[in-house]
C-alpha cells in the first residue's frame, strides 16, 4: 500500500488559482459536493457524476418503503427532544433527527406518528397495528431517512476531499462507498442513523490529515458522543499521531471532551430538574450505563473456560494484541502516512470484533469507510474480492434475525402480506439444520474477516526492520 493517504498527509490546500465564477464550474451544488481540484479532471467529475446517480436511483426508491422498527424508536426519542425535558436524550443523531421534525411538523401527523408515551422504545404492536397503518406511513418513511441521505452523500464528498491530489482514488473512494450494497441496507432498508456517526468519523480523519488536529479530535469526539464504539479508535490515535507523547495525549483528551461534557450535563441538568419536581428519575451518568449495555455484553459472550474460575475473553484478548502491535510497529514508523495507518489500524479492529464478537448487522456499516479508503489506496484486488465474499456472506448472516430483518422491513406495502412471510430460517431448514447451515456461514464470515485483517496488518510488515526513527520523521 503507499505510504501517504491523498498524496500528503497535510492534505488539500485552498486553490489560490481557483478564482473563476462558481456558476462557470457547476454551480454551487457541484463545488460543494466535489472539490475545486477534480476540474482538471472532467473524465473524473462525469464519472462522479453517474455514480451519484445512480446511487440515488437506488436509494429514492428504498426510502419511502422500508424500515425496522428501531427507526420509529429513535425518532421517538427525537419527538420527546421537542415535546418535553429528556436530556439523555440529546445525542448528535436525535438532535440532528429533532431539527428536521421541526420542518416536517406542518405537514406530518407526528403525535399520530411518534407520540405513543415516554418509553424509548417502540413496542411491535405500535409497530404493526399504528405506525405502518398510517396514511402518511410511505411520507414519514422517505422524510425520515433524508437525514440519512445528507449524511450518506456528505461522506462521499469528504472521501472526495481526502484524496484531492489523486482524483482517480477519490472517485473509486467515492463511488465505492455510494454503491455499497451493505451501506444502502443499513441506512435505507434497515434504516439505521449509523450515518451520523461515521459522518463524524470521516470529518475527522479528513481534519487529521490537513493536520487540524483539535478540529479532527473533536469530531472523533462527537462521533464518541452519538454512538461510544468509536472510543476504541482512541488507543490507534495515540499510536499514530504524530508529535511528543503530550500531543498524543492532548489529542486523544480532546477526542473525549464532548461525550465527557455530555454526561456531566445530562447528571447536572437532571439533577437540577428533579429538585424541582420536574422528573421523577435522578441524573444518572449515561457513561454508567455502558458497561451493562447489550453492546458491553457482547464484546465478552465468546469466552474460553480455562478452569480454576478463569476464563479467557476472546475479543478483549485479541484486542489488546492489536493494540500492542500498533505501539510497537509505530515506534519504528515513519512519521509520514500516519494517517493511513490509523485508518488500517481502525480497519483491522472492526474486523476482530466482527470475527470474534455477536454484532448486528447495521454494525458492518461502521467498517466500511475504512474499507473505502484502503481499498481506492491499494491496486491489490485482495480486499475487493474478501468483501465481495462478506457481501455474500453478509445476506444469510442477517437470517438469524427472522422475520424482523426480513418480511417486516417491507410491511408498509402490505401489511398483511409482509408481516405475514414466514422466516428465512423456516425455508433453510428444508435442506438441513438451519442452526448449523447459518452457523457455517457465521464461521466463514468469521475466517474472512480475521484473513482481511491480517492482510491489512501485513502490510505494516516492513516497518520492523525499518531504522527507528521519532515522530518527526529523522532516523534515530
Amino acid at each position: 500500500m503507499s505510504e501517504r493517504l491523498g498524496g500528503s498527509d497535510d492534505g488539500p490546500r485552498r486553490d489560490s488559482t481557483a478564482t473563476a465564477d462558481p456558476a462557470k464550474r457547476g454551480g454551487r451544488v457541484r463545488r460543494f459536493l466535489i472539490p475545486a481540484t477534480y476540474d482538471a479532471h472532467p473524465g473524473a467529475v462525469r464519472s462522479l457524476v453517474r455514480t451519484l446517480v445512480i446511487a440515488l436511483l437506488i436509494r429514492l426508491p428504498l426510502m419511502p418503503i422500508a424500515a425496522h422498527v428501531d427507526l420509529v424508536s429513535t425518532y421517538h426519542r427525537s419527538y420527546l427532544i421537542l415535546h418535553d425535558f429528556h436530556p439523555r436524550y440529546w445525542v448528535p443523531h436525535e438532535i440532528l433527527q429533532a431539527m428536521f421534525l421541526i420542518l416536517y411538523s406542518p405537514f406530518l401527523a407526528l403525535s399520530d406518528l411518534l407520540g405513543w408515551g415516554i418509553d424509548a422504545t417502540a413496542s411491535f404492536e405500535f409497530w404493526v397495528d399504528s405506525f405502518i397503518q398510517h396514511p402518511q406511513i410511505h411520507w414519514a418513511l422517505f422524510l425520515f431517512k433524508v437525514p440519512y441521505l445528507l449524511c450518506d452523500v456528505a461522506i462521499a464528498s469528504i472521501l472526495l476531499r481526502l484524496f484531492a491530489k489523486e482524483p482517480a482514488k477519490g472517485v473509486k473512494a467515492a463511488s465505492l462507498w455510494l454503491l455499497n450494497p451493505i451501506a444502502i441496507f443499513g441506512f435505507y432498508v434497515f434504516a439505521r442513523h449509523d450515518a451520523v456517526t461515521i459522518l463524524f468519523v470521516v470529518l475527522g480523519l479528513w481534519s487529521l490529515q490537513r493536520s487540524w488536529f483539535i478540529r479532527g479530535a473533536l469530531s472523533i469526539g462527537v462521533a464518541i458522543w452519538a454512538r461510544y464504539y468509536p472510543v476504541f479508535y482512541l488507543p490507534f490515535l495515540y499510536a499514530t499521531v504524530t508529535g511528543d507523547w503530550k500531543r498524543k495525549a492532548r489529542t486523544v483528551a480532546i477526542a473525549l471532551v464532548p461525550v465527557l461534557a455530555f454526561n456531566v450535563f445530562v447528571v447536572l441538568a437532571e439533577t437540577t430538574a428533579t429538585a424541582a419536581g420536574d422528573v421523577a428519575n435522578p441524573g444518572r451518568a449515561p457513561l454508567m450505563g455502558a458497561s451493562s449495555s447489550n453492546f458491553a455484553s457482547y464484546l465478552v459472550n465468546f469466552y474460553l473456560d480455562m478452569g480454576w474460575k478463569q476464563i479467557l475473553f476472546v475479543f478483549p484478548a485479541s484486542a489488546v494484541a492489536l493494540v500492542l502491535y500498533a505501539f510497537t510497529v509505530e515506534q519504528r514508523a515513519r512519521a509520514s502516512g500516519w494517517v493511513l495507518r490509523f485508518v488500517e489500524y481502525c480497519a483491522a479492529f472492526l474486523l476482530v470484533l466482527y470475527a470474534t464478537s455477536f454484532f448486528h448487522p447495521q454494525y458492518f456499516t461502521w467498517f466500511l469507510p475504512f474499507l473505502v479508503i484502503l481499498r481506492a489506496q491499494s491496486s491489490s484486488p485482495v480486499l475487493r474480492n474478501l468483501h465481495y465474499l462478506q457481501i455474500l456472506m453478509f445476506v444469510p448472516y442477517t437470517f438469524f434475525w427472522g422475520r424482523p430483518l426480513f418480511g417486516y422491513l417491507f410491511a408498509s406495502i402490505d401489511p398483511a402480506y409482509f408481516t405475514s412471510l414466514p422466516a428465512p430460517w423456516d425455508w433453510i431448514a428444508q435442506f438441513g439444520p438451519p442452526k448449523i447451515l447459518l452457523n457455517l456461514v457465521r464461521s466463514a464470515m468469521t475466517a474472512t474477516c480475521l484473513f482481511m485483517a491480517g492482510w491489512i496488518l501485513w502490510s505494516r510488515r516492513e516497518e520492523f526492520s525499518a531504522p527507528a526513527q521519532d515522530r518527526t520523521g529523522v532516523s534515530s
